[in-house]
């Protein structure tokens, strides 16, 4: 491993972070990808989930009740839902978090590289020269080269890329209707099931094969590492 004063080279440039903590997760994985999209001079596009009940999307009273549902809940609830927001970038690596088609291995655990972007084709251009554009409108799908596929090739794609679609998932809010009352309600959230993946958890790292690693040692929130062998 390089010095602690001398610039990392491969494949410690490119190494990943194993941490128990989901807030350092989430801080590398942040600056890893604006990192990526700095040097390779390409704009990182953040997509927003949609929200909708019964087809229709919610109403201020609605979305003010979202963002409370999770004042004291379990945190690992959370985790099991789709994101809000997820950012985008060409050559990004992510890793996906939900089951969505065991066929094609696009499951939850499974990384790769996203190749390309198929923009929704109402959205507006955009200015290339930003660092990070908000997109109006969900993208048709993350054309990812994975890490690891038995699948077999698609046709008119490359060898072990695959289209990733946003997926569906339901959860509960309860809000207050104009007479006063609570009642409780399912929201579908559509979403790219796909998370950055310069930082895993220790956990998502089980069964991993990553050829590089650091790993933080910090004392965790549940008070010990998972071993690794």
């Amino acid at each position: 491993m390089p010095s602690r004063d001398s610039p990392p080279t491969p494949p410690w440039s490119n190494a990943s972070l194993v941490t128990p903590r989901h807030a350092v997760r989430r801080i590398w994985n942040d600056t890893a990808l604006r990192k990526h999209g700095k040097d390779g001079q390409c704009m990182v596009l953040e997509c927003h989930a949609e929200d909708t009940i019964k087809g229709e999307p919610l109403t201020l009273g609605e979305r003010y009740a979202a963002l409370l549902r999770h004042q004291g809940t379990d945190t690992r609830q959370h985790r099991q839902e789709l994101p809000e927001v997820v950012h985008l970038a060409f050559g990004m690596k992510v890793m996906v978090t939900q089951n969505v088609e065991t066929d094609l291995d696009i499951m939850n655990g499974a990384r790769g590289t996203i190749v390309d972007i198929w923009l929704h084709p109402e959205e507006p251009p955009f200015d290339q020269r930003q660092p990070l554009t908000k997109l109006r409108y969900m993208p048709v799908c993350l054309l990812t080269k994975l890490d690891c596929t038995c699948a077999t090739q698609l046709k008119d794609l490359e060898v072990s890329v695959i289209p990733v679609e946003p997926a569906c998932k339901p959860y509960r809010i309860t809000c207050q209707t104009a007479e006063g009352k609570f009642v409780t309600c399912t929201v579908q959230r559509r979403q790219f099931p796909v998370t950055a993946a310069y930082a895993f958890t220790d956990y998502r790292s089980q069964g991993q094969t990553i050829p590089a690693v650091i790993v933080d040692i910090a004392t965790p929130p549940t008070g010990a590492l998972i071993s690794f062998t």
